[in-house]
């Protein structure tokens, strides 16, 4: 018979077994990799890991991401229930650093679903996020992103899609670390001017800009630009000595012309030799590195 201190040694260290026979050895690795795993995961699945066993019950809470979504399943999850669970998730992480978050949604149907999007987009920015990139599929109904500027010292990544951006919020100016800015179908006519200092590579697709004014872009550390298919006037850029690569590309609904309302139904060019749409600036806007 062997001695009962010998027992319990052993027993403290052995390794529970998967179902297959083989050792699972997830219990050995560090919070800090399990962390980055269950940030790679959807929040749903991350949070169901706490009834694996006691050591899992809050390791979620600190997952240096968030993916949040209601395309988990075939069929989207009912907004209400969405909006339930991530309060209560936002609230019980409380301000743990995030290095990534995605918001992936495509049933916001009203202002109050709008006003809580904002919240968790600012609560992200709080975070100290990284990497930050919310993306909308909606039908009829756009977000207008808080005409308030962001103010992060971490955000170096942001991607924008299906958003309304309003005045104040492309004002990059307190993102320092800000290199990197994509902004795929949003609506840029209330967009006066986008700012940014650190900014290396913009990203604008399929955007539509003011009929009426053009919007400023003020980047000069730019290397990298791509303006493809845009609606309405084309933008200012401003002085970017450093650019390396630019892609511009338009097609029938772009640039100065079709923004004039004198024109005809075909969309030429008005004949009023006066017109400030057609006529007010005969020089390149897009290039002047």
């Amino acid at each position: 018979m062997r001695p009962q201190g010998k027992t319990l040694e052993m027993g403290k260290r052995a390794l529970p077994r998967s179902s297959d026979g083989d050792e699972d050895r997830t219990g050995d690795l560090p919070d800090g990799i399990l962390h980055h795993i269950l940030g790679s995961l959807p929040a749903r699945d991350a949070v169901r890991t706490c009834v694996l066993a006691r050591r899992w019950r809050h390791l979620w809470k600190f997952a240096t991401g968030l993916r949040i979504t209601d395309r988990e399943m075939r069929e989207p999850a009912p907004m209400e229930k969405l909006q339930d669970f991530v309060d209560h998730l936002l609230l019980l992480r409380g301000r743990a650093p995030l290095e990534t978050c995605w918001l992936n949604l495509t049933r916001l149907s009203s202002d109050g679903d709008a006003r809580r999007v904002n919240l968790w987009f600012r609560h992200a920015v709080l975070c100290e996020v990284q990497v930050l990139r919310l993306d909308l599929i909606l039908n009829g109904f756009q977000l207008k992103l808080d005409d308030l500027p962001l103010a992060s010292r971490c955000l170096a990544k942001l991607n924008l899609s299906g958003v309304h951006l309003m005045h104040s919020f492309p004002d990059f100016s307190c993102c320092p670390v800000l290199e990197h800015l994509d902004i795929f179908f949003c609506d840029l006519s209330d967009a006066k001017k986008i700012t940014s200092q650190s900014m290396k590579c913009l990203n604008i697709r399929h955007c539509t800009f003011s009929q009426i004014s053009r919007t400023r872009i003020s980047a000069p550390n730019l290397i990298s630009l791509r303006l493809e298919n845009y609606w309405h006037r084309t933008p200012v850029f401003e002085v970017m000595p450093l650019i390396v690569d630019a892609f511009v590309r338009v097609h029938d609904r772009s640039g100065d012309w079709y923004s004039c309302t004198s024109g005809n139904a075909d969309f030429e060019e008005c004949l009023c030799e006066d017109c400030d749409f057609c006529h007010s600036n005969t020089n390149c806007v897009i290039m002047q590195a």
